[in-house]
């Protein structure tokens, strides 16, 4: 029988230092999560994300998905969560602020 309960730890891991985004993979590693899921905000700049999946795909990720994310509210969440593969241990938020003027 395939076990379809779910559980959230929020957060169980957080990284605000200098260096974190290149380190993001040996966080995770470290942590025993080697499934990943990307939550970024649509519009991210490019050297930015190209650093996340640098570091996931070379220090700790045997697998990882990313999504844009463009909207918000609680319904896209619960949808995320809902289509959210069993597999996954850990989701990472990546994202979220303004950037500019």
């Amino acid at each position: 029988m395939k076990n379809t309960s779910r559980q959230i730890k929020v957060p169980s891991l957080v990284r605000i230092k200098p260096g974190a985004l290149e380190r993001l993979g040996i966080y995770l590693r470290r942590d025993g999560h080697n499934r990943v899921l990307v939550l970024a905000s649509k519009g991210l700049p490019q050297i930015l994300r190209k650093a996340a999946q640098k570091s996931l795909t070379s220090d700790c990720c045997e697998r990882f998905e990313w999504i844009e994310v463009s909207d918000n509210s609680f319904e896209d969440a619960v949808g995320f969560f809902a289509d959210m593969p069993y597999q996954v241990s850990a989701v990472i938020g990546f994202g979220g602020g303004q950037l500019g003027v």
